[in-house]
């Protein structure tokens, strides 16, 4: 997982210096409380786009994917949207 900068007031409490590789702190705090024991990168520059992600992970651009969580009826959804157009796929 990544966490990167968004420049909102909800970073005031990142990582800066020596720890700006950490994940924002509640984001860390939520996993770790969860008993998730994952691996989390915090990059040096903001990824905002999915190009921007793919030059900093060093892979193709196709293998970026927009992934979402909602909640609905208390159960948590993850959404993984492909983000090159020629693997969208539409459901009917």
């Amino acid at each position: 997982m990544s966490s990167s900068g968004t420049g909102t007031d909800t970073d005031a409490d990142a990582p800066t210096g020596s720890d700006s590789a950490a994940a924002h702190p509640r984001f860390a705090d939520a996993l770790r409380e969860s008993g998730l024991d994952v691996e989390t990168r915090r990059f040096p520059a903001a990824t905002r786009a999915a190009a921007e992600a793919a030059a900093a992970l060093g892979c193709a651009l196709s293998e970026i994917v927009k992934s979402l969580i909602f909640e609905a009826d208390g159960v948590p959804v993850l959404v993984r949207h492909p983000r090159t157009p020629s693997r969208m796929r539409t459901t009917s």
